[in-house]
């Protein structure tokens, strides 16, 4: 049986034994985008395990709405092997900030530039085995410009309007037309179909 803490809440004493220290770190491969290495870890009871971390520098990605419509780019995944609704989103650039990368995006993606990018949050995908974070932003005073999408990449934009609720095409579209949506841009379709995004923008 696991050793599973049953209390719940914050507490520095059982968080102590939650830690792993990190014993030895062995570099496995670099890649163009992330690295990989594994792990030798120290537990609190003094036992060791071993875990394989994805090493990412992040990105950045933006919620754009317009007239109560979310801004989603459309793109095939060839890692999952599907098409995808993504908000405008992207990896971080050498000493780029996050909200530098969320303004390069959203216009190399969309063709939007903002006035604003108003911090939201940081979402983390995978922490069980990567440190890839995702800095979110919403974009006020939106205004067009011309998009520019890296090389080799392919995209076209969706505008599921508020209260689609997942459903880019309106609510009278078959589920097997949509392509699925990733989290984040679940979470901004979510936002602006309770009007939380409305009173920012």
């Amino acid at each position: 049986m696991p050793n599973i803490e049953q209390n719940v809440g914050c507490s520095a004493e059982r968080d102590r034994r939650l830690y792993e220290r990190i014993v030895k770190r062995t570099h496995q491969w670099q890649g163009r985008i992330f690295s990989v290495d594994t792990l030798e870890v120290e537990l609190f009871d003094g036992s060791h395990g071993y875990r394989e971390i994805v090493n990412h520098r992040g990105g950045a990605g933006v919620v754009a709405v317009i007239d109560g419509r979310v801004c989603l780019v459309r793109q095939y995944r060839v890692a999952l092997g599907r098409m995808t609704l993504e908000i405008p989103a992207g990896k971080i650039d050498g000493d780029e900030t996050g909200a530098a990368c969320a303004a390069r995006e959203l216009s190399e993606e969309t063709g939007l530039a903002a006035e604003e990018l108003v911090p939201l949050g940081v979402a983390e995908g995978s922490p069980g085995f990567t440190n890839e974070h995702t800095e979110i932003f919403l974009a006020k005073g939106l205004s067009l410009k011309d998009g520019h999408p890296d090389e080799g990449e392919y995209i076209s934009l969706g505008w599921p309007r508020r209260g689609d609720r997942g459903r880019p095409h309106g609510k009278a579209a078959r589920c097997e037309d949509l392509p699925r949506t990733s989290a984040r841009a679940r979470i901004a379709i979510e936002w602006q179909s309770t009007g939380s995004l409305s009173s920012a923008g």
